[in-house]
């Protein structure tokens, strides 16, 4: 080989592989919002089990916040899901589609529970986990990661999918859930800081 093949080689390998490269990673981005979406209608469909699991049910009605940080088409479609589906359920008397800045600032509105829509930061979810805390709130995120991060509960997707519980979080906000819904549930233990 002379010297000028060394350099055309290394330029066409790089253009052939570039096409492939380019295609892959489009094939994940169109596959990413209907894993994201298949991910949040399971999350949907499990959420009244959760309402339903617990020992002690609201002497109120059921208010359901879902939470989001900022407004789109995707939050809309949520809470409508939710609330046909809780509604199938008798669950809930009612779900509101609640931006963060409101849940936070609304001191009249009585919640029993959050469905957390949307990623969120880990500022607007600290926000969220002391308000639930404080007002003793079930909180629910189908999104991965939420569930680690302190929202009490959610869905582990392995070769199954099961309800997940942070176990601390349910502690800290002494919610009791049924024996038998916490032996079925992905159960997340956070190791302590010490």
């Amino acid at each position: 080989m002379n010297k000028l093949s060394h350099r055309i080689l290394p330029a066409r390998i790089g253009r052939d592989l570039l096409l492939p490269m380019v295609l892959v990673f489009l094939a994940i981005s169109a596959h990413a919002e209907p894993l994201a979406d298949a991910r949040m209608q399971v999350g949907i469909n499990l959420f009244p089990t959760f309402l339903a699991a617990r020992v002690n049910l609201p002497e109120n009605n059921e208010h359901i916040a879902v939470v989001f940080a900022e407004r789109g088409a995707d939050t809309q479609t949520i809470a409508e899901r939710l609330r046909e589906r809780i509604r199938k359920r008798s669950i809930a008397d009612k779900v509101t589609l609640t931006p963060l800045s409101s849940l936070l600032e609304d001191t009249r509105t009585t919640y029993t529970a959050l469905f957390i829509a949307q990623t969120l930061t880990a500022d607007e979810l600290d926000q969220v986990l002391s308000f639930a805390l404080t007002h003793q709130l079930l909180t629910f995120s189908p999104l991965p990661g939420d569930v680690e991060r302190g929202v009490l509960g959610g869905i582990a997707v392995s070769d199954r999918i099961l309800p997940s519980l942070n176990m601390q979080t349910l502690r800290d906000h002494g919610i009791e859930l049924k024996p038998f819904f916490k032996k079925v549930s992905d159960r997340y233990e956070p190791r302590s800081s010490r």
